[in-house]
C-alpha cells in the first residue's frame, strides 16, 4: 500500500508479531473473544547520549 502525506509518497513500516490464542475471555454476538499474547516481545533500542539543555537522558 503506498500513502501520500503533503505530497510525499511513502510505504508505510509493517511490524509483525506472532501470536498465541488463549482462553475465552467473552462472548458477542454468538463469537467468542480470545486472549492473544505475544509469543516473543520485541525490545526496545535504548538512546544513549542524548541531552536536552545540557541534561542527559537515559
Amino acid at each position: 500500500m503506498s500513502l501520500i502525506y503533503r505530497g510525499v509518497k511513502y510505504e508505510p513500516i509493517q511490524n509483525s508479531v506472532e501470536l498465541s490464542e488463549g482462553e475465552v475471555i467473552g462472548r458477542y454476538r454468538g463469537a467468542d473473544f480470545k486472549r492473544r499474547t505475544p509469543k516473543h516481545l520485541p525490545t526496545k533500542h535504548q538512546a544513549h547520549g542524548l541531552k536536552y539543555r545540557g541534561v542527559e537522558i537515559r
